[in-house]
């Protein structure tokens, strides 16, 4: 008898997993960003800011190694571009990031937040390379480790 209520409950819990729905971040969104520099070896990263906002805190979790960074960086919700200011020890690069903010409901999540690739352009940058690859935060989640990549996805190279 305990063996079928594991079971039922096993096969219960799996049923409502595929049935589960992402609805988006449930703080300030946040972009995966890749900054390499390959024209100067020597000249390193130092620190990464953003224009218009009141402490750097957050950007301190950027793990910077030489001429070179990673990590999350968050988007404004105010408007619908954030700059990111790259200050390395010669110069300091910067990268526009635009997109679309989509504020909605659905029935699944209530009023929720979700960030769409702009009608316009990408982004505006003074790095030699820039790629910005865009997914929706929220849909539907598929297995254990979620649906894959998600948000703004960003990687970009100097070279001069």
């Amino acid at each position: 008898m305990k063996k079928i209520i594991h079971t039922f409950f096993f096969l219960g819990g799996m049923v409502s997993l595929a049935g589960c729905y992402d609805c988006g971040p449930r703080a300030e969104p946040t972009i995966s960003l890749s900054v390499s520099r390959n024209d100067t070896p020597t000249s390193s990263l130092q620190r990464v800011s953003a224009v218009g906002v009141k402490s750097d805190s957050l950007f301190r979790q950027f793990r910077i190694k030489g001429g070179s960074g990673s990590g999350q960086l968050p988007l404004s919700l105010l408007q619908d571009s954030t700059t990111y200011l790259f200050y390395f020890a010669d110069r300091v690069d910067t990268l526009t990031l635009f997109y679309k903010r989509i504020f909605d409901t659905r029935s699944e999540c209530g009023y929720y937040l979700d960030i769409a690739e702009p009608d316009g352009p990408r982004f505006h940058s003074t790095f030699g390379n820039t790629t910005a690859t865009y997914y929706p935060y929220t849909g539907k989640v598929e297995g254990l480790n979620g649906s894959g990549a998600y948000g703004i996805l960003v990687d970009a190279t100097s070279y001069n």
